[in-house]
């Protein structure tokens, strides 16, 4: 695999939406996108909107934890999604990115992707890793786009 990601800005953003806390392994992104759906369908909002965020987010007592982690599949809070009690609200700061373009979006690369951009592209690109998170990020309007987006800072 030999993906040149390109390096952005990401500002602030909150969102809204379901996490799921567990073991590698355990956690099922596919469940908290399926529980944001129906409580978005709940609430009278669209399933999805523009842009959605799938983060893994690594707590700072990993491994101390059991090895447990969070995923969080949401989009852009709004005011309709906010003061949802069925939706949590997670904020991504605001930081720089590589974003690596999922190979024809095929969701069963995440994992090779990730590992290229951790193993491969980190220790020879000059930037270190810059947050416990990383995120996939759909791009839900044609051409529709999957990028792995990992927080960086310059060496």
């Amino acid at each position: 695999m030999n993906i040149t990601p390109t390096v952005e800005v990401q500002p602030s953003i909150l969102l809204a939406g379901c996490p799921q806390f567990g073991a590698i392994g355990e956690v099922c992104p596919g469940a908290a996108w399926e529980r944001l759906f129906a409580v978005r369908l709940q609430a009278g909002l669209p399933k999805a909107e523009a842009v959605g965020y799938g983060l893994l987010v690594v707590p700072p007592e990993f491994p101390g934890n059991g090895h447990k982690l969070y995923y969080f599949a949401g989009f852009e809070a709004t005011a309709e999604t906010e003061g949802n009690p069925a939706l949590f609200l997670y904020r991504i700061p605001r930081c720089e990115l590589a974003v690596f373009p999922l190979p024809n979006n095929d969701y069963g690369q995440f994992g090779a992707v990730q590992r290229y951009a951790h193993e491969v592209w980190l220790p020879t690109s000059g930037y270190v890793l810059a947050g416990p998170f990383s995120f996939e990020r759909y791009t839900n309007r044609e051409p529709s786009r999957v990028d792995v987006c990992v927080p960086v800072k310059r060496k």
